[in-house]
């Protein structure tokens, strides 16, 4: 009996011994060795690239919309990974792709994955002398959607100068919705925002147009987040200058684009 129990306590002090520095190794913030081998991935595009946003698919790969220099000029750039953080060749045959749009640089700000699998950039395109919000939707495998908007690829000019998209958000009815800010004369900008339809077309139900600007302060106001409550009420959060500083900006709208009072 004594020798049962001396070989019992033996066995759980190797237990012990072998399992604990392990258990102490994947603790929570952690890199994770199954990603990559040591939890870090790096993906060239061209002379220099940069992720800005990243969404998570049902299956679990990972999507990272931002931009790439090809030659002198931006394009947008998506990425797909696996789950085990090596590029997804089913998604372009690279797991890479750019997007030009205007004769200018483009840079992709944002992404958001559709029920149906789609997938949502949105940015910004330079058209010469004025920026304008660009939105790109791509099928799930890394191919332009030429059912949005006939080439996958929409620009929407909201003032007579530069119009910036720097978040986009998906409704339950599939309407797009994208945030930034819009430069109304001078050096102001105003809280900005565009609804689309699913097939990229305005959504003329919001607003009259499908756009909408709100001042916040009587300086440079910027839009920099957006979500959709349940009742599709839209929240859209960043910073408004009130005298020579900047605070924390919230502003609810209705459905219809309306400020909900």
């Amino acid at each position: 009996m004594k020798n049962n129990i001396s070989l019992i306590a033996s066995a759980r002090m190797l237990i012990a011994f072998f399992v604990l520095p392990v258990a102490c190794l994947a603790q929570d913030g952690s890199l994770d060795l199954t990603f990559d081998t040591d939890g870090i991935v790096t993906t060239s595009f061209g002379t220099h690239s940069t992720g800005s946003s990243v969404a998570i698919q049902s299956d679990g790969k990972i999507v990272v919309a931002g931009h790439s220099f090809v030659g002198a000029l931006a394009d947008f750039a998506l990425t797909r990974y696996n789950t085990n953080g090596s590029l997804d060749t089913t998604f372009d045959t690279d797991g890479k792709v750019t997007t030009d749009l205007g004769n200018s640089d483009d840079w992709g700000i944002a992404a958001a994955i559709q029920s149906d699998g789609k997938i949502v950039v949105a940015g910004y395109s330079n058209y010469g002398s004025n920026y304008d919000v660009a939105l790109v939707r791509y099928n799930t495998n890394g191919s332009l959607d030429t059912t949005f908007d006939t080439d996958g690829k929409v620009t929407t000019a909201i003032g007579s100068s530069v119009d910036f998209g720097f978040a986009v958000a998906l409704q339950s009815d599939g309407k797009i919705v994208v945030v930034g800010y819009s430069s109304v004369g001078g050096s102001n900008t105003d809280f900005a925002m565009v609804r689309y339809n699913t097939d990229g077309s305005l959504d003329t139900t919001f607003d009259t147009d499908g756009k909408v600007t709100t001042p916040i302060g009587t300086n440079p106001d910027q839009a920099s987040s957006v979500a959709i409550q349940s009742d599709r009420k839209i929240v859209v959060a960043g910073a408004g200058t009130i005298g020579s500083n900047f605070d924390v900006a919230v502003v609810r709208y209705n459905t219809n684009g309306s400020l909900d009072t």
